[in-house]
């Protein structure tokens, strides 16, 4: 099974949570930052917008999202989605069949709407909606998995993926802005210690990027 390294930001209260719970948060397309998600294509027409938008309903009560990044180094998803860099990035070989690659772009797409079409699998429209982005999230990089909405938790009402052959933990990277020791985050990892990776990231001496601190003696 060929699968490939994927990586998802946290503020450090939820990722030590979904450490301790071996499971990673489904969103919604109705909780999404975003507020064109769904909405690529050019809804200029009032009946248009009535479709788009009853799609997106439809989607955001059965379809579940993972939203992971290609890469790890971006400062602003460590500013953004790690709480200033004060959270962790969990890293995952995820399998190559379920990834699909978010496509950015500049312009709404026009719309053509046909019911056959429409719903025709990967390529037609609907399966537009679900991967194209405004290029001013491009910074993101992102990927992501899909699959059916299960229960929710019975404490939060939210939704969680757990840990698998599928998606499989393999690195938790610390904010260098962070104050969990080694030993907190080794409590959370439990059995997983020594399976998975761990080390703190720290800012580039040479570029714009978030890099690993190789000297590790200030982390205890």
């Amino acid at each position: 099974m060929r699968k490939r390294r994927l990586f998802h930001f946290c503020n450090l209260e939820f990722g030590l949570l979904n450490l301790k719970k071996r499971r990673i948060k489904v969103s919604t397309f109705d909780a999404l930052n975003d507020p064109f998600e769904l909405l690529c294509h050019n809804s200029g027409d009032k009946e248009v917008r009535r479709k788009l938008q009853s799609f997106k309903d439809y989607a955001a009560k059965t379809t579940g999202i993972l939203c992971f990044s290609k890469e790890i180094s971006s400062p602003v998803q460590w500013a953004h989605y790690a709480d200033r860099h004060t959270g962790i990035c969990l890293g995952f070989d995820v399998s190559e069949e379920m990834i699909e690659d978010v496509v950015y772009t500049s312009e709404r797409m026009k719309f053509e709407y046909d019911d056959e079409a429409w719903l025709a699998g990967p390529g037609s429209p609907a399966w537009q909606t679900f991967l194209t982005k405004c290029d001013h999230w491009s910074y993101e990089n992102e990927s992501r998995v899909f699959g059916k909405l299960g229960t929710p938790d019975v404490d939060t009402g939210q939704y969680f993926k757990g840990f698998d052959n599928d998606i499989e933990l393999k690195e938790v990277a610390v904010g260098y802005q962070s104050k969990i020791t080694r030993r907190e985050l080794n409590d959370c990892l439990g059995d997983m210690m020594g399976l998975v990776e761990t080390y703190k990231v720290r800012p580039a001496f040479t570029s714009y990027k978030m890099v690993r601190n190789m000297d590790e003696s200030n982390w205890s």
